[in-house]
């Protein structure tokens, strides 16, 4: 009854706003369709709708408190209903904040609407269900939004997917919830100074999103490989254009920050992507584009971040690979740059990668050009730095600048003469190829200019027989920035100075 006398009386306040609203003057009328904050940037003009969530200030203020709407925040009660009313009720309002005050509020899939932010007070848990019951098997997600806008979710509170419930079900190829948050085809989204843990599968997925900032993200998912916690991706933007990823920390247990464009449903060209001063780790890529890549990404930027082992969760855990850079599903991959890296442990420095896949069969490998790795140190690698195309795809302009990378690997002499597989249509990780004949770089199938533009250096810390780079099928080398001394084998002996 509480609830219906609510309603009501919400429903007459509304009639009677509207009703004051037709009878005031129409300078009164215009006011009450576009209000804006003193303090916006927001001028009322139509092409602020494309600025980004940062730019906007003309969010909704609307404040609905899911405790008012029966939520318990015990831990145990199931609040999903109660959750679902509060957002409901703040659309009708026009929109505004969804909090949670302090408490651990258990829930199963939650529908997030146009002009909704979460807002998770310090002290509130948002805890997805243990029960496969408490998720909609159309979207098997904590929290939801598809072809919406002006939304987000804002700490400093914690979402927890109860990952220790479902990831023994991943092992065993048993259901469990797809993603912790989702968010499809939505225009302005922000997503700040949260913590993100306990994923059952990815974590924080955006598909054919526009236009949105996620900002001061914690994530942590135990980063002890696919036995413990599969497919615990940090953060996956998929489709993505228009997107800033800025001060983020994320211990992952697969792939931290991944770009893709693979779902047949949204698959699109993704482009301006910016991600920095983040610190990452986990058992697989630190940085990376690929695997899926059925259209084309272009205008990547990764910079001004740190590549580390693992702390909080299996320390000492390291990235397959710091920057991952793969094309293996057609897309034509071009003016991708990572700069300004530091990796401080770490299995392979970088892995650029062209080739194809079965699933994507019977489309042509694509293209990758115009890579720039610039300002990269790397304190300690396992493995190799790689650049692989496959025979008849070759990679295409790969500039390397102020790179420099240490190898604790230790190798033979007798190993430089290793020829890696091909391992076309395989699926493509640095760690995949075995040992390779060279401990700094190893080259095969370029085509384009692969330039050393100034002050690329390797050195090894466990003594190594291998030289420092070996070519295979390599047709073009600018070699003006390697440093004195550099060893370099040339296998296939058809390496000419760039045009």
């Amino acid at each position: 009854m509480k609830r219906v006398s609510r309603i009501v009386l919400l429903a007459c306040l509304v009639g009677l706003a509207a009703f004051a609203a037709a009878c005031g003057n129409s300078n009164s009328a215009d006011a009450m369709q576009h209000r804006v904050p003193e303090n916006s940037d927001d001028d009322g003009s139509p092409g602020d709708d494309d600025a980004s969530p940062a730019d906007d200030d003309a969010s909704p203020t609307a404040q609905c408190f899911v405790k008012d709407y029966g939520a318990v925040g015990d831990g145990s009660t199931l609040d999903t209903e109660a959750i679902q009313e509060a957002i409901e009720d703040c659309v009708i309002r026009g929109g505004g904040r969804v909090v949670f005050e302090p408490g651990v509020y258990y829930s199963g899939t939650i529908d997030l609407a146009t002009g909704i932010v979460l807002e998770l007070q310090a002290g509130a848990t948002l805890l997805g269900s243990g029960s496969w019951a408490d998720y909609k098997l159309e979207h098997p997600v904590l929290v939801y939004a598809e072809s919406v806008t002006d939304i987000g979710i804002e700490g400093p509170g914690t979402i927890d997917g109860n990952g220790e419930k479902w990831w023994r079900n991943g092992v065993l190829g048993l259901w469990r919830p797809e993603r912790l948050i989702q968010f499809v085809n939505a225009q302005r989204v922000t997503v700040k100074n949260v913590l993100l843990t306990q994923s059952p599968k990815w974590t924080l997925h955006l598909l054919a999103c526009d236009n949105a900032r996620i900002e001061r993200v914690k994530i942590r998912n135990p980063a002890g490989g696919g036995e413990v916690d599969p497919n615990t991706d940090g953060i996956d933007l998929e489709a993505c254009r228009n997107v800033e990823v800025a001060q983020c920390d994320i211990e992952a247990g697969d792939d931290c920050v991944v770009l893709k464009n693979g779902d047949p449903t949204w698959r699109r060209e993704s482009y301006n992507i910016d991600v920095h001063d983040c610190v990452v780790a986990g058992p697989s890529n630190g940085f990376k584009i690929g695997s899926e890549t059925a259209r084309d990404l272009h205008d990547i930027a990764f910079h001004d971040s740190v590549v580390q082992a693992s702390v909080d969760t299996y320390p000492g855990t390291r990235c397959v690979a710091a920057i991952a850079i793969e094309s293996v599903d057609g897309a034509h991959l071009s003016n991708v740059t990572a700069e300004n890296i530091h990796v401080t442990a770490v299995q392979a420095p970088f892995f650029i990668r062209l080739q194809q896949m079965w699933r994507s069969m019977p489309a042509q490998p694509g293209t990758i050009d115009g890579v720039t790795l610039r300002n990269i140190t790397v304190d300690d690698a396992w493995l190799t730095a790689s650049i692989m195309g496959v025979p008849g795809h070759n990679i295409d302009g790969v500039t390397l600048e102020n790179v420099s990378l240490t190898s604790s690997e230790g190798g033979t002499a007798s190993e430089q003469d290793l020829v890696p597989p091909e391992r076309n249509f395989l699926y493509p990780d640095a760690n995949q190829f075995g040992k390779f004949p060279a401990y700094g770089i190893y080259a095969r199938h370029v085509n384009g200019c692969l330039r050393y533009a100034a002050d690329v250096a390797m050195r090894t810390t466990a003594g190594d027989g291998r030289p420092q780079i070996v070519y295979d099928d390599v047709h073009q080398v600018d070699a003006g920035g390697l440093a004195p001394g550099t060893s370099v084998d040339d296998r296939s002996a058809e390496a000419t100075p760039c045009d």
